[in-house]
């Protein structure tokens, strides 16, 4: 849980095949998760998400793209 007491919770939906693939695209290119890019698009239509969930919690060695 996070200092709010608010913690974490599964979303599940479908979403077109194509939308999809651009934002797993846009994800690769920029070295960053789908949650991070979903997460961006939520805070940029209004919604409140506090600035740290934007950043990538993967581990360092997980294969991400550095220096990108």
């Amino acid at each position: 849980m996070d200092e709010n007491g608010a913690g974490e919770t599964m979303m599940s939906l479908k979403v077109p095949t194509q939308l999809r693939e651009e934002i797993r695209a846009k994800a690769v290119k920029e070295g960053v998760t789908l949650r991070v890019i979903v997460l961006r698009a939520l805070k940029a239509a209004g919604f409140e998400v506090d600035d740290a969930e934007l950043a990538d919690r993967r581990p360092a060695h997980s294969g991400r793209r550095k220096g990108s």
